[in-house]
């Protein structure tokens, strides 16, 4: 189910395209600078704390309702959480260094949070 490789971009793992739907026994890959979990049905995103070297992170299109447990992940430069459930935009705060941010295909009523 995980491919994980070394490329031009770093370390990275995929688990895409699955029926994974619960995030666990992760919190030793510390080197990983891409995760991808899109195309799963994951409902919340946790157990993120200790990757603190990614820099990409992809949830597209699960069952996340909430943006929450990134905020150890200051690296992040990408985060990808398009066709999900999320209703509020929050939780982004300590993401200092994040330039890109998907979000389509929500159901997003609120923004908070959020400074320039």
């Amino acid at each position: 189910v995980s491919t994980q490789s070394t490329g031009s971009s770093g370390i990275n793992a995929e688990y895409g395209d699955n029926e994974i739907n619960s995030i666990s026994n992760i919190d030793h890959l510390v080197h990983l600078e891409e995760l991808d979990f899109s195309y799963n049905v994951i409902p919340q995103i946790r157990s993120l704390e200790q990757l603190t070297t990614l820099t990409q992170l992809y949830f597209a299109q699960n069952f996340i309702s909430k943006i929450e447990g990134l905020s150890s992940l200051v690296n992040l430069k990408c985060l990808e959480l398009g066709a999900n459930r999320i209703r509020e935009i929050e939780n982004l705060e300590n993401l200092v260094n994040l330039e890109k941010l998907f979000l389509g295909k929500n159901k997003i009523t609120e923004i908070k949070g959020l400074s320039t």
